[in-house]
């Protein structure tokens, strides 16, 4: 029984890191905000954003790919399962989009530069 209680309380502190987490985009780059610690990548480390699906084709997860391959979940937005957001897709292309703005790929109004 203890075995089962340490994997309780280990799944617990993941959920409430997660859950309770935040990420802020601005001109220095991503900031991954959790209740146990913060994070910032700058623009200049971000090569992708990617999207983890659920069964049923839905995004449940959304990560930031490093240059160096390492992969950070982001906290919140969570997907619509946990009622924080209908549309982690939209959110994902947000994303993409707005590094494809840092990098110089996308002009004014979102054309080719």
């Amino acid at each position: 029984m203890p075995i089962l209680a340490v994997v309780a309380a280990v799944n617990a502190v993941f959920l409430v890191d997660t859950a309770f987490g935040r990420t802020v985009v601005d001109q220095e780059g991503v900031t991954l905000w959790r209740p146990l610690r913060r994070r910032i990548v700058r623009w200049d480390d971000v090569d992708a954003f990617e999207q983890k699906e659920s069964g049923d084709g839905d995004v449940s997860r959304v990560l930031l790919r490093t240059g160096s391959g390492r992969r950070r979940v982001l906290p919140a937005p969570m997907n619509a399962s946990w009622g924080l957001d209908n549309d982690l897709g939209a959110e994902v292309r947000e994303l993409r989009a707005r590094l494809a703005m840092v990098r110089g790929e996308v002009g004014v109004g979102g054309r080719s530069a």
